[in-house]
């Protein structure tokens, strides 16, 4: 510490020389401008279904392949005008996505008070029969109205069946069909399949319904909707414990805890189980698995970026009801988790 005021002045002196020159190197910066990038957020989904025909129910495949273009500094309008083709590779399969509402570019069910997307264009195809199988190589290929290519290739993991599962038929619109099962009210159900070939992931999903009713006391959406991940050689995941692992934290304790237990009387649930390819994981790892926030690993290259992610998916509906009607017309689904 300096006694007297001579000995402190080089230091002083010291130090403001120092401030200048920092000074001088911020005002030296210069901020890059924003650059403007095409991102594809593209997923192509074959769904295992059934059809109801005069012989009895009969298995079938739906492709749903959907491109969502946007870009970091969205314009206005911010749509991508771009034409967007899914290929199989040989030329054997050539599909043109049509442009659509925004809305329609979900694959899967959207949790209550999600945010919403950015805005961009739509692109969406589905047919049924799935022209493109499970375990199929694909390309995806965009070119925007402005000259931008983007391209990206993957392999859609091999298919898979849902293990000891006991259900009936429901029926749908369209002639379609959804597997239906009962669980014992206020139990939880093991839900198993086999493994899928080049799968580095599986996406359990659900959304339940009913729990207004069952948990009046409590402020509960009509739809809840909840999902689980099992890494790349689990196959197995509990309903509806397992798919409150992204949610604990959110969810009302209430809620919580009596999901914890099992289904509620009265409660419904749509499952469906997907099994990912490399692409769509490493793009949706995000910060329930890394605590520094999203970690995207690109799959669309050229002059833009974002991911090209396929998956095959099996689902059913699971009742937990009591009514003599209902338990006479439909199976339990398997023996209740412990």
């Amino acid at each position: 510490m300096c006694t007297d005021g001579l000995g402190c002045r080089p230091r002083v002196l010291g130090l403001l020389l120092a401030l200048t020159v920092v000074g001088c190197e911020i005002q030296e910066i210069t901020i890059a401008e924003r650059e403007d990038i095409v991102i594809a957020e593209a997923h192509l989904v074959v769904t295992r279904g059934f059809l109801d025909m005069p012989g009895g129910p009969q298995a079938t495949t739906t492709m749903t392949a959907r491109v969502f273009l946007h870009r970091t500094f969205p314009g206005n309008p911010p749509i991508v005008p771009a034409t967007v083709v899914v290929r199989a590779p040989g030329g054997a399969v050539s599909l043109a996505l049509p442009q659509v509402g925004q809305e329609a570019c979900r694959l899967f069910f959207l949790a209550e008070g999600q945010i919403p997307p950015p805005s961009g264009s739509c692109y969406r195809l589905e047919l049924s029969p799935s022209p493109i199988p499970p375990g199929a190589a694909v390309e995806l290929d965009v070119l925007t109205d402005d000259g931008r290519r983007l391209t990206s290739t993957s392999t859609i993991p091999g298919d898979f069946e849902l293990v000891g599962l006991e259900s009936g038929m429901l029926d749908l619109p369209g002639g379609r069909l959804q597997r239906q099962c009962l669980v014992r009210p206020g139990t939880r159900l093991r839900v198993a399949w086999t493994s899928s070939a080049e799968a580095w992931g599986y996406l359990g999903e659900t959304v339940i319904v009913g729990l207004d009713e069952a948990i009046p006391e409590v402020d509960v959406p009509q739809e809840l909707y909840l999902n689980g991940l099992a890494l790349r050689g689990d196959t197995t995941i509990v309903l509806p414990s397992d798919f409150l692992v992204f949610e604990r934290f959110d969810l009302d304790r209430e809620i919580s805890l009596a999901l914890q237990e099992g289904m509620p009387l009265g409660t419904s649930a749509v499952v469906s189980i997907s099994s990912l390819d490399r692409n769509w994981v490493n793009w949706a790892r995000g910060g329930n698995f890394n605590p520094s926030g999203a970690v995207r690993i690109p799959s669309v290259f050229g002059e833009g970026t974002g991911v090209f992610g396929t998956a095959v998916r099996h689902e059913f509906m699971a009742r937990a009801l009591d009514d003599p009607a209902t338990l006479a017309q439909y199976p339990n689904c398997g023996p209740p988790e412990p």
